[in-house]
Formats: structure tokens, sequence, C-alpha cells
């Protein structure tokens, strides 16, 4: 009867072990996310870098906005219920980064950010090494959220 118990609790600490185990290595092992088919499509089509918002509790990817046309990719980004970030990438061509007169800049994991916050608009670049991506908000957003949004960039691929 003792050698069964025995057996038995040793199977369940077993058990239990190999089950924490696992949610361990799991957890450590997470998968990085993944870009939305629409871009996975546009790069596809494109010889430069494309990017994509991990962020996605905070800013949505209307899928159906991605569209490529003469070597610039565009989509939209939806936060804040219903306001829209309108976001275009393209190669870097003759791009001047001295032009951008911007009110802020950060260093990001994909780039060079440049911020311009106006009184009724705040618009971003992020200068990659191969492309570009410029953000604009219609509706006014606050430096900070655009700043989460900046680093949030992964490359699609």
């Amino acid at each position: 009867m003792h050698k069964r118990i025995w057996w038995l609790g040793g199977g369940t600490i077993l058990v239990i072990g190999v089950a924490i185990g696992v949610i361990v290595v799991t957890q450590h092992h997470k998968q990085p996310p993944t870009a939305p088919p629409a871009l996975i499509t546009a790069q596809a089509s494109v010889d430069f870098p494309l990017y994509y918002a991990t962020n996605k509790g905070t800013f949505q990817l209307a899928q159906q906005s991605v569209s490529v046309a003469d070597q610039v990719v565009v989509c939209s980004y939806q936060y804040d219920h219903g306001k829209t970030l309108a976001v275009s990438m393209q190669p870097i061509g003759n791009l001047d980064v001295n032009q951008f007169n911007p009110t802020s800049d950060f260093t990001t994991a994909i780039g060079h950010a440049y911020l311009v916050d106006l009184e009724n608009r705040t618009t971003a670049a992020v200068v990659g090494s191969k492309s570009w991506t410029l953000i604009n908000a219609p509706s006014k957003i606050s430096v900070g959220e655009l700043m989460q949004f900046i680093n949030s960039l992964r490359t699609v691929n």
C-alpha cells in the first residue's frame, strides 16, 4: 500500500515538474509577433523594407487600407476609438533629412525618428537604412502615443 502511494505521489510530482518546465520554456521562448498578411503581401511587391506596429492593443492595422503603387506602400492604423494614423513607406532615394525641421528626434529599433508636433497635427518620419516611413495623424495625437507607435515598429520579414 505504501509503495502504491509513494509511486502515485512521485508520479504526481514528476507530472507537476514537467508541466512547470513546459510553462517556463514556452514563456521564455515566446514567438515573435508576426506581420499582418496584407503587409506580407505588399513586402513581396517591393524591394525595400516595410514595417508594422507590434503594439496591437493600441494600434490596429486596417488590413484593407494597404496598397502598393509606384514603389510606395500606404496603409492606415486605427487607434483611440476610430482615429487614424496614415502611414506611407518608400525607398530612401534622394531623401534629405535636413529638410524635416523636427521638434524632437530619437533613435528606434528600425532607424532614426523625427517628430514635428504642430498645433493641430503631429507628423513623424522614421528613416531606416533602405527605406523611410512617413506617419501623419490627421487628428491630433500626443507625442507620447506617437512615440509608442514608432517604438513598436518592426520589419515585416
